[in-house]
């Protein structure tokens, strides 16, 4: 699970880890330092891997721009640096090898709980230290600011869903999020055309970078690829308060809100069952 954000669009994924893992996987959160301690306090059967970037600095670039564009240069070069670093941190996330407490490290393979990292090592003879092993996930949940999320679901090969708590599939229904200086330019619908393709003009020359990096080829057309392949869309809003448009495709679902603190009172309420 990668996200960019603030601590409020941590929170939520909490609680969709925990569910996941009383299914038997094994998550990984990335996402910012800062929110280390948090995760690691609510939710510590997570594995939390840094993802880089200043949320702090992020969330006052939306605040000062909420148009998302500005001239501005050192804003300009301040939030490039951070996309840089979630760029290159949110690959890092899916590789980097699990620590393994020194009580598991002679378990066998067959003795590990189920997992949702593949780790693969081998011996070239028995007398040579053992590889270290490359990890990789099995799906990759993110949400829309992570810029990388569909092109590392082709570098591995693996299904990925986005998940946030707000509207982010093209609707007629809604105007885009950060659509707000649009408002007597463009239709709802038009609106996430026209920020798809200001935030694909933003990131193409990064992205592309990062493609080249792990051996994918370049693209010009970015912007839609998330529209255009259909890929599976979550949203944690209750459709009472949005309801669902009707222009969605089966693609795109409501899970409604997800609450922290109703997920701790099922774990009191289950502990007292006991």
């Amino acid at each position: 699970i990668i996200i960019s954000g603030t601590q409020g669009d941590v929170q939520p994924f909490l609680v969709v880890a925990k569910g996941l893992i009383r299914a038997g996987h094994k998550i990984r959160i990335a996402t910012h330092e800062p929110f280390r301690a948090f995760v690691n306090k609510k939710a510590p059967e997570v594995e939390f891997v840094d993802l880089g970037g200043d949320p702090r600095e992020m969330m006052q670039y939306v605040v000062d721009h909420p148009q998302m564009v500005t001239l501005n240069q050192k804003d300009l070069q301040t939030q490039t640096k951070n996309m840089n670093f979630i760029v290159d941190g949110s690959y890092q996330a899916c590789i980097t090898p699990s620590p393994v407490p020194s009580s598991q490290s002679s378990s066998s393979p067959s003795d590990s709980p189920s997992s949702s990292f593949r780790e693969s090592g081998e011996k070239e003879n028995e007398n040579e230290k053992e590889k270290e092993p490359e990890c990789w996930p099995d799906i990759i949940i993110c949400n829309p600011p992570v810029p990388t999320h569909i092109h590392l679901a082709e570098k591995f090969g693996i299904p990925l869903q986005i998940w946030f708590p707000m509207p982010w599939s093209q609707t007629k229904a809604y105007r885009h999020p950060f659509a707000s200086f649009l408002d007597f330019m463009y239709a709802n619908d038009t609106s996430y055309t026209v920020l798809d393709n200001m935030m694909w003009t933003g990131t193409m020359k990064k992205i592309n970078e990062f493609r080249s990096s792990i051996d994918q080829p370049p693209i010009i057309h970015g912007a839609h690829l998330l529209r255009d392949l259909k890929v599976p869309h979550v949203y944690l809003f209750s459709p009472h308060l949005a309801p669902r448009p009707d222009d969605w495709g089966p693609e795109i679902s409501i899970a409604g809100f997800m609450f922290l603190e109703e997920e701790e009172e099922r774990k009191r309420e289950e502990e007292r069952q006991k």
